[in-house]
């Protein structure tokens, strides 16, 4: 994943990411639970020990480097917040 033309993150972390990115554009999505993030199959998530808190941390330090519009913020246990700062175009593309 690419943060405005700058390397962010890959792997889950960015799959997670990018799903955060997509319910956002498509429908206004701003909370998303973690019952609801494992369930997603498009994630790749592993079946077992899937480290999803690891991977959402990281996730959020990347993004509090950036020091940007765009930050994940954690208002209560089991939950994680996308906080966008101004308008936000997603672009996928299907190169590797």
């Amino acid at each position: 994943m690419f943060l405005n033309d700058e390397y962010l993150i890959r792997g889950v972390a960015g799959r997670l990411f990018r799903h955060f990115l997509q319910a956002f554009t498509e429908s206004g999505t701003t909370d998303f639970f973690n019952k609801e993030i494992r369930r997603h199959q498009s994630l790749l998530l592993p079946d077992y020990k899937d480290n999803l808190e690891t991977r959402l941390i990281l996730l959020t330090r990347r993004l509090d480097e950036r020091r940007g519009n765009i930050r994940l913020e954690r208002p209560e246990r089991g939950r994680v917040r996308l906080v966008v700062d101004r308008s936000v175009r997603l672009l996928v593309s299907d190169h590797d």
